[in-house]
């Protein structure tokens, strides 16, 4: 799902990951007012917030991973995600679909499905955070097949996986190396599952891999970049974070939990400025001397945290 802003490099290059990680076969796509809501083969309906601004990509704004809300001039991260609507199980509907704003803020959107009920043509409507649909008749002539009828169900497109692969590296700090891996990172879709390991020994909590969440955005760039560049071998500007809270607790062994206490010098988030694209990743601690991006107790005063990362041969 392709996207630009007014003020942005006059391209297609920055994307929304949709539902299932990208994965989703959309068949239809209305928007209004940064709300976006996509239709599947059979009636399956996703809306979501998401623009440049609240997205994260915006580097004269300031976000952070770890505040539970918007707090002063700081937006909260990750974004909204897509959100399932109620299916419409009354009567039988069309992939036309439509969504508008109808007030201030981002609970005034109104969706619309084109439907029949009990015979009669016309449209199920809803609020976007309402349970419920209604039917408004209108007897205008339905303009496209019915997708939901359990009878004459379109067929639906082969699974496909989401273009997730793997990245895996170091990452460091003052003479201090861990190993991390990246099991899933993806261009578009946001985030990715962090496994580490200590001396080359995988860390576990629970007997089970340990797993920190590992965000990323693509960030400001003011060069035209082509469709999907990273599959010609480009780079994309990121800006990312680390997410640790309180887990390392939940470490099983105690020396490793000992020297990840050390390592990470209690830090709740590490947040990262940098590059990356199919086969590499380099990124950098943000410095307490770069602006805005995030908070700024949430940037490095010191000696920063360095990630350095590739896709491991086949």
């Amino acid at each position: 799902l392709f996207f630009n802003d007014w003020w942005l490099p006059n391209d297609w290059s920055r994307q929304i990951c949709t539902p299932d990680r990208g994965t989703f076969p959309a068949v239809n796509m209305s928007a209004s007012a940064s709300t976006v809501m996509l239709i599947g083969p059979r009636g399956n309906i996703y809306t979501r917030l998401y623009d440049f601004d609240t997205g994260g990509e915006n580097s004269l704004l300031e976000y952070s991973y770890i505040i539970d809300g918007p707090s002063g001039t700081t937006r909260k991260l990750p974004s909204e995600d897509w959100r399932l609507q109620p299916p419409i199980t009354e009567g039988f509907i069309t992939k036309r679909i439509t969504v508008f704003q109808t007030g201030k803020g981002n609970a005034a959107r109104t969706l619309r499905v084109e439907g029949v009920l009990g015979g009669e043509r016309g449209y199920f409507e809803k609020g976007i955070y309402d349970p419920a649909w209604t039917f408004v008749y209108t007897g205008e002539p339905r303009s496209n097949p019915i997708i939901n009828d359990p009878a004459h169900l379109p067929p639906v497109p082969e699974p496909t996986e989401p273009l997730d692969y793997v990245l895996s590296g170091t990452l460091t700090k003052n003479g201090q190396t861990i190993e991390v891996e990246l099991t899933n990172f993806n261009m578009v879709c946001s985030p990715a599952d962090a496994r580490l390991y200590v001396n080359g020994q995988l860390v576990l909590a629970g007997g089970q891999p340990f797993v920190l969440k590992f965000h990323h955005v693509h960030t400001m760039v003011e060069d035209i970049r082509p469709l999907e560049y990273w599959l010609l071998g480009a780079e994309g500007k990121i800006q990312a974070a680390l997410i640790i809270g309180d887990t390392i607790s939940q470490i099983d062994d105690a020396s490793v939990r000992n020297t990840l206490t050390s390592f990470f010098t209690n830090q709740s988030v590490i947040n990262f400025v940098g590059f990356v694209g199919l086969n590499a990743m380099e990124a950098d601690e943000i410095p307490w001397d770069m602006p805005f991006r995030v908070p700024g107790n949430e940037k490095s005063f010191l000696t920063g945290f360095s990630l350095s990362l590739s896709r491991p041969a086949k």
